[in-house]
């Protein structure tokens, strides 16, 4: 085959609109479906998918990952274009996901491997609820960012927010994380030659920077991901229930110490809300825990968003 990319094919009309009653009227049942979402699921923020990936993840055979994946390009033909170079699949510019997965199980997936599945509906009978606010974000920019996270390629981006829309700058995603209720990307600035952490939701638009395959750079070491501190966290004082608060977050004989990255300490510290004053005069009923150890966050650049932290108090 002389073409290294073979075009997808265009779908007549978009008569798919509801991808469970295209299933269902195909006789596609569940363990199928799960394998289906895992592809879109893929591609969409991994930006390519192969036979081998659907193997290991489902422990099938290579047989029954071609079925799966000529089966989702026959229902969604102008999804998928495939690379003979690579024997793999990629999204089309056209790619437009059936599955509406919710944004939480996408983050589930992102961060702990799990949640990739179709079905999104509790095992149980009994009422369990999640009174967390729900994550706010653009999953057009997040995958374009895990894209180039997983491929390790540079992007330009363009803030909200920002006094001149118009302003872009190239940056290498590095890491994702998440504190408390908000996603975090972890990113090289170009133009200011330094690592530094961006909130997803101010990410107004994600490309990829100089073309559809830009050239992977050598990146300098992140000191600030790299560095480990160890987190004192102990029951504030002012407590009037010392050993309910010991209790519920899994302190020992008064006392937590929890790991962190100089660069996500800050971050962790305000999703708890612990308190980092240098006499713990934060209030202890909005505040159950205090850091024993706060002299070690001068280790820390996200040290500025510790409650209460002051590094000349």
């Amino acid at each position: 085959m002389r073409a290294s990319r073979v075009r997808p094919r265009r779908a007549p009309s978009p008569i798919i609109c509801r991808v469970d009653l295209v299933l269902e009227f195909l006789g596609i049942t569940k363990s199928p479906r799960e394998r289906l979402a895992y592809i879109e699921l893929r591609v969409q923020f991994m930006g390519s998918i192969k036979r081998n990936d659907l193997v290991r993840r489902f422990g099938i055979k290579h047989a029954a990952a071609s079925r799966d994946l000529s089966l989702y390009t026959d229902i969604a033909p102008a999804n998928l274009c495939y690379w003979p170079s690579t024997k793999s699949y990629h999204p089309t510019s056209d790619f437009r996901p059936l599955f509406q997965l919710r944004q939480d199980r996408v983050i589930s997936w992102l961060l702990h491997g799990y949640g990739d599945g179709v079905d999104q509906t509790p095992a149980h009978e009994f009422v369990a609820e999640d009174l967390s606010l729900p994550l706010l974000f653009d999953t057009a920019v997040l995958s374009t960012i895990t894209t180039a996270l997983h491929a390790r390629r540079a992007l330009s981006l363009a803030l909200s927010g920002d006094p001149s829309p118009q302003r872009s700058f190239i940056a290498t995603p590095t890491a994702l994380f998440k504190a408390g209720t908000a996603l975090y990307v972890r990113v090289f600035d170009e133009d200011r030659y330094d690592h530094l952490t961006l909130a997803l939701p101010a990410i107004a638009q994600a490309a990829p920077a100089g073309g559809v395959a830009p050239v992977r750079i050598a990146l300098p070491v992140d000191r600030q991901w790299q560095d480990e501190l160890l987190l004192d966290l102990r029951v504030h004082p002012a407590s009037l229930e010392p050993a309910l608060v010991e209790m519920s977050h899994g302190l020992l004989h008064g006392m937590r110490h929890v790991k962190a990255r100089a660069a996500t300490a800050g971050y962790l510290l305000r999703a708890h809300a612990v308190d980092c004053s240098a006499h713990q005069s934060l209030p202890a009923a909005s505040h159950p825990l205090y850091l024993a150890n706060r002299c070690i966050l001068a280790r820390a650049e996200s040290a500025c968003l510790a409650p209460g932290f002051d590094a000349h108090p």
